[in-house]
């Protein structure tokens, strides 16, 4: 069996599960698309459950934070993949493959156009760690390379509302 013929024969059953059950199940709220028990190798081969949150208690409280500083001014994004911002020049698949998987805490955007205009890491008791400082370092000077800013704030300045309009003015038009 292809992929296509796959995905067709999945979405086939949950076309037809949507449409035989839609009156009935419109009152419950978890309806399964796909059967629990099937022998299926799909549904066996896949478990994935939702997280809770998008964002940690840090980075929510700093989203904030952040929202009471640009108001509409500026729009914000959170958790947004480092390739969607930056891109290697030539499609360089080895300065592809190194960046793909990394994700920035917040982007600031312009409100109409949804430009990049600051990327910001919130750094935590994790970026303290080899690992975690060698990728903070990749992504400034990838960053850099692209005339993209990228800000580290670190957790004990995340609530400082004077100090982070400071820091955003330097980079933003904060008037």
């Amino acid at each position: 069996m292809s992929l296509w013929d796959l995905w067709f024969w999945l979405w086939k059953k949950v076309w037809e599960n949507l449409s035989d059950n839609s009156n009935r199940n419109r009152k419950r709220k978890n309806i399964s698309y796909v059967k629990k028990n099937t022998s299926s190798k799909l549904s066996s081969t896949l478990s994935y459950k939702k997280r809770d949150f998008l964002l940690t208690k840090n980075e929510l409280k700093f989203y904030y934070v952040l929202k009471s500083i640009l108001w509409d001014k500026y729009s914000i994004f959170c958790q947004v993949r480092a390739i969607d911002l930056v891109e290697p020049i030539n499609d360089d698949i080895v300065a592809k493959n190194k960046i793909i998987q990394k994700h920035i805490d917040f982007v600031i955007c312009s409100p109409k156009r949804f430009q990049p205009k600051l990327a910001i890491e919130l750094n935590d008791s994790t970026h303290k760690r080899v690992d975690r400082n060698q990728r903070d370092n990749f992504l400034d000077l990838a960053f850099q390379s692209a005339w993209l800013p990228l800000i580290f704030v670190s957790t004990r300045d995340m609530t400082k509302k004077e100090y982070l309009r400071s820091l955003l003015s330097e980079f933003i038009d904060l008037k």
